[in-house]
């Protein structure tokens, strides 16, 4: 990390801590923030170096239609697994909604993180070198927030984004 930045995180995390013990029971959409900022910072993802965050980007994808766009909640140096080096980055969307439930709404959700995964191969890093994760900071079980992009090609992601560009929304 660089300098002070041990300090910085760690000062974070007991403002948030000191917070959520003033919060004591308190429900509501504040507690809720509180509730993930604490899962956000002592999550593994924390721990990794930043590539980027809140990244805007509009493509133009032959076959999809016109311009489609997304924003990259944040992007992280090394694979999911951060020995894996075939991998250079990771796409991490966090999310605040429910965990889906079943295998359509997994799927969906993928679809999003598909989109992009192939949106930053449109800024010169090959599709094959690109991780992807969901990491879900509304659910209590740690072992269960994270779901991780399954490998796939271009050309499977393009033909799933031909049959609709999903969703895209701040608020899942």
């Amino acid at each position: 990390g660089r300098p002070g930045e041990t300090a910085t995180r760690a000062s974070m995390e007991a403002d948030v801590r000191a917070a959520l013990a003033r919060a004591d029971g308190a429900r509501g959409e504040d507690h809720d923030v509180l509730v993930w900022s604490e899962r956000l910072i002592s999550s593994p993802w924390a721990q990794r170096e930043l590539a980027g965050a809140e990244q805007s980007i509009v493509a133009a994808l032959d076959g999809v239609g016109n311009l489609v766009q997304g924003k990259l909640d944040a992007v992280f140096a090394g694979g999911v697994d951060p020995s894996d080096e075939s991998k250079d980055y990771t796409v991490v969307d966090w999310k605040t909604g429910a965990r889906p439930r079943n295998a359509a709404q997994r799927a969906q959700k993928l679809k999003q993180l598909d989109f992009y995964r192939l949106l930053s191969k449109e800024r010169g890093v090959p599709l094959e070198r690109i991780d992807g994760a969901l990491y879900y900071l509304s659910e209590p079980d740690e072992a269960r927030r994270q779901i991780v992009a399954e490998p796939k090609g271009e050309a499977q992601i393009m033909e799933e984004l031909r049959q609709g560009v999903p969703e895209v929304s701040d608020v899942d």
